[in-house]
């Protein structure tokens, strides 16, 4: 069994659209970035991994259970491993867990060609696009905006002069979040004044960082 997945743990989504909604969080080791400013670089390396496909399904059965739950690929980047995701998404569909848990969320950065398009597009599955670099250009968010999708870019010193321009250029319609960099809890709190002011003049939605806030720098939450 190909191990692809760093870690597997219950907390409650701390970003985006469906911030405070319980999740069950599957975490892909291995990224093709290499952000100075990211908050799991543990988990850029490609090696690291620990648990595969079966593992997945297994963990998201024995814990996606409640009122509302939703499953989170993250990472790393989860987009390297599409097919396996698309395997595992295929498998919780099949199954009777579907009566529990509600929405799936894709983490990506956007960089990663789909290969799974049509099959994506479903109403169970957000894919929450966050653009890293200028130089990567916008070409890959035409992708992305015909499946369900939500943008949510990090406001960080090293970006800041490109992201009113990447706002500008999404759809009218895009579904935008705006988050301060931060690794701490002081850190965010510093820069979220800033943050939330070009929330208000560029008409966009600001978003928490739950996991930053409560945890600080603690892993598996």
């Amino acid at each position: 069994m190909k191990k692809f997945i760093n870690e597997m743990f219950v907390s409650i989504q701390g970003e985006g659209l469906l911030v405070g909604q319980k999740s069950v969080f599957i975490r892909v080791q291995g990224c093709n970035m290499n952000c100075s400013f990211c908050d799991t670089a543990y988990a850029i390396p490609l090696e690291g991994a620990v648990y595969g496909v079966e593992d997945a399904v297994k963990f998201i059965n024995e814990n996606a259970k409640g009122r509302s739950v939703g499953i989170v690929f993250t990472g790393g980047e989860p987009m390297l491993y599409e097919k396996e995701i698309y395997e595992i998404v295929a498998k919780l569909r099949e199954g009777e867990m579907q009566l529990w848990w509600k929405d799936i969320t894709i983490e990506t950065n956007g960089t990663v060609p789909l290969k799974y398009e049509l099959q994506w597009g479903r109403a169970d599955v957000l894919f929450s696009v966050s653009p890293k670099r200028k130089e990567d250009g916008l070409s890959w968010h035409n992708k992305y905006i015909r499946i369900k999708s939500v943008y949510k870019f990090v406001d960080s010193a090293e970006f800041a002069p490109w992201l009113a321009e990447a706002i500008e250029e999404l759809p009218e319609n895009a579904m935008i979040y705006l988050m301060p960099e931060a690794q701490t809890r002081e850190e965010f709190v510093e820069r979220a004044p800033d943050t939330i002011e070009k929330c208000k003049e560029w008409g966009v939605r600001f978003s928490p960082r739950v996991q930053v806030e409560v945890w600080n720098k603690k892993r598996g939450v």
